[in-house]
This record gives C-alpha cells, structure tokens and sequence, in this order.
C-alpha cells in the first residue's frame, strides 16, 4: 500500500481553510465599505418614503395654517369673540367684539375709554350680574374706543364714582406723594453729588406722573429708572445733544456724540466721599 505524503505542519485544514477566507472576505468588505454600502442602500430605498411623508406632513401643516389665516381675514371678529368669550367664560364674565356701527343692545349704554375706575366698575359690576359686556372697536376694527353695558349698572357706577371722587383725590395724591418721596431717596442714594436743584428738575420731568417718560415706567428697576433719568437730564441739559438735533444729525448720533460727556458727569455725580459708587 503506497504510503501517503506527508502533510505539512502548517497547512490548514478544510474547514480551517473555509473559516480563514470567510474572515479575510469580511475584512475586505469592511474596508472597501461594501456592508456601508449596503447599509446605504436601504437607508436609500427607504428615504424616498420618508422625504415624502415629511412633506405630506408638511403640505398638511401649511394648509392647516393657510386655512387659519384666510378664516380670521374673511371674519375677524368672529375669532376674537371667540376666543375672548371662551377666556372669561372661565371666570363667569362674558365679553364679546363689537364694531361702533353695530346696533346698540336695548337697555344698554356706550361707556368710552378714559375713566378707568368707571370702566373697571362697569365690568365688576356686569360681571356680579352676569352681563355681557361689548368690547367697541372702531369700525375699521383696529382701535377700541370702550365698552358698552347695561344702563342701570352704568348709572349706579357713576353715581359711586362721583361720591367718592374726592376721597379717591386724595388717595392719588397721597400715593403720588409717596412715589415722588422713594425716587429722590434713590436719586440721593445713587448720585450723592448731584445738585439739589438737579434732582428737583429729575423728579418734576422724568417721574412726572402721565408724561410716559422714564421714571414712569413700570418695567424697569427703580436703580435703572433713576439712572436713565438722570443721564437723560445731563444730555438735555450739560451737552450739546439738542444743538445737534437742531443742526439735522439723527438722534441716535447725536447720542453717541455726547456720550462721552454724559457720562463723565454722571460717574462725578455718584461719587462720594472721593469714591465712586
């Protein structure tokens, strides 16, 4: 019987060899990307039916809102009633939209803006009564002139208002007063080398109540509002900010031309004792 050959030590068998170039083939493919590839393959086929429900998503989105839009143009009356109506529902106060060339509601009465103890009062009471209340606009519909409710609850509002209209002077002054009082103790405070004559001019323009101006304001920090007071007095007053206006330069330039200035004055104003505060 022949003998076999010998076999060679380091040869791999069959299966071994099977195992090698299965492992060799998926390194090649990792590094040529073929399993990328493939991967990107599918996410492909499946991102054409992807994109295409964003954009019916999408599509459905932007008629939604183009609806919205084209039905708040064709009444937009309607949408704020509603929406106001369905606010103070809520609180058991009804109010509803009204133009100025809508028919007046029997037994009701037209109360225009400016007295806000009687308009505040007119819904109190409504609301106690549960009465509707018309918020009247311009008949263009952009600007709200007042309100409109029921006759006897107007009388009885006015009525009040006229016999506790002193007591209610009073009140204000007294609370003006008191106003007046904090904003020189923050003026003092934050600028203890200002003139007195300065802070007085501060008080009687800046903070004067019903002038919109700075110290008015109720959004800001009363250290803020008196800082801004006072630089607007310094420019106005230490600098040659409204010759510039006079002389055509736009107020935002003329600003930063005396900034400078006006800050010099300001920081020199909040020192004390030879420190700046």
């Amino acid at each position: 019987m022949p003998s076999q050959p010998p076999t060679c030590p380091t040869a791999p068998s069959l299966d071994g060899l099977a195992i090698f170039l299965a492992e060799r083939q998926r390194d090649s493919e990792r590094k040529h990307g073929i399993q990328g590839k493939g991967r990107r393959c599918e996410e492909d086929e499946e991102a054409p039916f992807q994109s295409q429900e964003k954009t019916e998503r999408v599509r459905e989105e932007v008629d939604c809102s183009t609806c919205a839009q084209q039905s708040a143009r064709e009444s937009p009356r309607e949408g704020r009633q509603t929406s106001i109506a369905r606010h103070h529902d809520s609180i058991g106060l009804t109010e509803q939209i009204c133009i100025q060339a809508d028919p007046m509601p029997e037994d009701f009465v037209f109360v225009p803006r400016g007295d806000p103890y009687v308009t505040r009062n007119c819904k109190s009471r409504s609301k106690d009564a549960a009465s509707t209340v018309y918020i009247v606009y311009d008949n263009k519909e952009r600007a709200q002139l007042g309100i409109r409710v029921q006759k006897d609850i107007y009388k009885e509002v006015t009525k009040t208002a006229q016999q506790t209209a002193q007591n209610r002077r009073v009140a204000v002054q007294v609370r003006d007063a008191r106003d007046q009082r904090k904003a020189k103790i923050i003026l003092s405070e934050t600028f203890p080398s200002m003139p007195d004559a300065c802070v007085e001019e501060v008080l009687q323009h800046a903070f004067l109540k019903g002038s919109g101006r700075v110290g008015r304001t109720a959004t800001r920090p009363e250290k803020v509002k008196a800082i801004l007071a006072v630089e607007a007095h310094i420019r106005h007053k230490y600098t040659p900010y409204e010759q510039l206006l006079r002389e055509g330069i736009d107020r935002e330039s003329a600003r930063e031309s005396v900034w400078e200035l006006v800050k010099a004055i300001r920081d020199k104003w909040a020192e004390k004792d030879g420190e700046t505060t």
